[in-house]
């Protein structure tokens, strides 16, 4: 039976939300960072018992929703004995995962297309601004149906159409403009069974809740006192 991603990551979102690994505070740390998400009201606290080489032991606590608690649990299984280097790796690494686009985010570039507002074709055709049909022709000249049809003067297609200035393909469409980013082999291997919280891309407001044990655990490394806001 094939089991895709999103089933996988329920699982281990049920799980480790569940039933998270290293959860309490630690015996002895020398190194402690909080953080507060204010949109979903997480909170934690991360400790870290470590030297300039090693990190020994690795705990956290707090109350959140099921993905902050499962990704701080997920976490702390990795930092277990981890060194300094290869938790700074895999700090970096989850958090790129979590800053690309998703498959639903229409591409930036995609907000300015040429065809829509500095296509020449558009702006300078002489077929359209100066065509001696149009301009000499007593047809296109005196007739009423060239001068003040609505199809050929004031025509919302032609005009002001929002499909002619701000075409819903290119701008607003989730699919047309898709241009997801891969994560890299490198991270990929590095990351594991983590590379699953890709999935929360898709759900951009509960993204800061996925990196929110991220960030305090930057703070903790570099020993920054200060509680990390997702704000």
């Amino acid at each position: 039976m094939v089991v895709d991603a999103a089933s996988i990551y329920r699982q281990m979102v049920i799980d480790h939300g569940r039933s998270p690994r290293h959860f309490g505070p630690l015996a002895s740390c020398s190194c402690r960072s909080a953080g507060h998400n204010r949109v979903c009201g997480d909170k934690l606290d991360v400790f870290l018992q470590a030297d300039t080489e090693q990190i020994q032991a690795a705990s956290f606590q707090g109350a959140g929703c099921a993905i902050m608690m499962a990704s701080a649990s997920m976490m702390m299984e990795r930092l277990q004995g981890c060194s300094r280097s290869d938790a700074l790796r895999l700090l970096h690494c989850f958090l790129q995962m979590m800053s690309l686009r998703s498959a639903s985010t229409p591409s930036p570039t995609a907000a300015t297309p040429p065809t829509a507002a500095t296509s020449p074709t558009a702006a300078t055709s002489p077929t359209a601004a100066t065509s001696p049909t149009v301009a000499t022709s007593p047809t296109a000249a005196t007739s009423p149906t060239a001068a003040t049809s609505p199809t050929a003067a004031t025509s919302p297609t032609a005009a002001t159409s929002p499909t002619a200035a701000t075409p819903p393909t290119a701008a607003t469409s989730p699919t047309a403009v898709i241009s997801p980013i891969a994560l890299s082999e490198d991270c990929a291997d590095i990351l594991g069974p983590l590379t699953h919280f890709a999935e929360v891309r898709g759900f951009p407001t509960r993204i800061k809740c996925a990196t929110l044990a991220w960030e305090a655990l930057a703070a903790a490394l570099r020993q920054d006192p200060q509680t990390v806001s997702t704000e």
